[in-house]
């Protein structure tokens, strides 16, 4: 019987096949989380068009993952906003969807189309016509889809499954300048192959008492990832929905400042209504109006990010790059 850890993902199997009765109270040895029993399947065996490369390897330098165990912190928005405008400033950039929920693809206006369940479960190694070019130039979208809950189910107990998302990464190359993934507030498969392939881990945080305690339990998995399979995953704070003229917001920032030294990003992301009233229409902020809070600080924090992680490539090879196929 095979039981996994609610906050790491570590693994546990006992010889019994009966549940027990103190399953509620059972916390894990590695982390103290809860743990949760797991199915056991035969079906959905692990496939890699390059093992050696992806469990051996390192993590391409250009992608960013957006991570927090709590909801609600502006993890898509950020997502899509900062990759519009890291377009904007002339790069070519891959978004991936990787949260079962698709709001990321919904955001864009995209549903029901081929998703990363759809990679794995073909073993297509040229993907290009699951990438849809969006209607931003340079902007470029690996949707979700209902099928992505069927990841967690038939890959969760396998041995390396941290590890599928950098292999079929590692099949693009060079193509992109940079490779945003947007997660879901939860660990499990996605966020494990998440954090498995990125260079770095960006945590929204709200200023809110309780949002710190989200970025202590993500920092937590983020070093065990460090350790486990990813030793070169960096780790940067954005603080999210930012109200300057609240007591409290001063006071966590403050806190955070104190509590991760050199980890904040200098951009803020405040609270603006543009955003909501964008996503009403399926537009990215920074599109809905150009010259909104929400859009000046996106691209403050692409130039950040740009300082930060510069991209491999120029712009001026970025004009040459070949263009994934639109899917229809």
């Amino acid at each position: 019987m095979l039981f996994v850890c609610k906050g790491c993902g570590k693994k546990y199997r006992l010889k019994t096949d009966a549940a027990p009765a103190n399953l509620d109270r059972l916390r894990c040895r590695q982390c103290g989380e809860g743990v949760r029993q797991v199915k056991e399947t035969n079906a959905g065996e692990l496939f890699f068009f390059d093992r050696d490369k992806a469990l051996h390897g390192f993590a391409m330098d250009n992608i960013i993952v957006f991570s927090n165990q709590k909801g609600g912190v502006a993890k898509t928005t950020t997502c899509l906003n900062l990759g519009l405008s890291l377009a904007l400033l002339k790069k070519k950039v891959l978004l991936i969807d990787f949260d079962g929920q698709a709001n990321l693809s919904l955001s864009l206006g995209y549903q029901d189309r081929n998703s990363f369940f759809e990679i794995v479960d073909t073993r297509v190694k040229d993907f290009s016509s699951h990438i849809i070019a969006t209607r931003y130039t340079g902007l470029y979208l690996l949707p979700s889809n209902m099928n992505m809950a069927l990841l967690n189910k038939r890959y969760l107990s396998r041995q390396f499954f941290e590890f599928l998302l950098r292999d079929r990464l590692n099949q693009l190359g060079e193509s992109f300048d940079y490779i945003l993934i947007d997660t879901p507030p939860s660990i499990e498969f996605f966020t494990m192959n998440a954090l498995t392939a990125a260079q770095m881990a960006i945590i929204p945080c709200q200023c809110e008492f309780l949002a710190t305690h989200g970025v202590t339990k993500i920092k937590k998995l983020i070093e065990q990832i460090q350790a486990k399979t990813n030793p070169g995953l960096t780790f940067r704070i954005l603080i999210t929905m930012f109200d300057a003229n609240e007591t409290a917001s001063q006071v966590v920032y403050e806190k955070l400042q104190q509590l991760y030294p050199g980890k904040l990003f200098t951009t803020l992301i405040g609270r603006d209504s543009k955003i909501k009233e964008a996503q009403i229409l399926s537009l990215p902020a920074i599109v809905y109006d150009r010259e909104s809070t929400a859009a000046r600080q996106h691209i403050l924090l692409a130039k950040e990010i740009l300082d930060s992680m510069p991209t491999a490539l120029s712009s001026e090879q970025n004009t040459d790059k070949q263009s994934p196929i639109i899917a229809g």
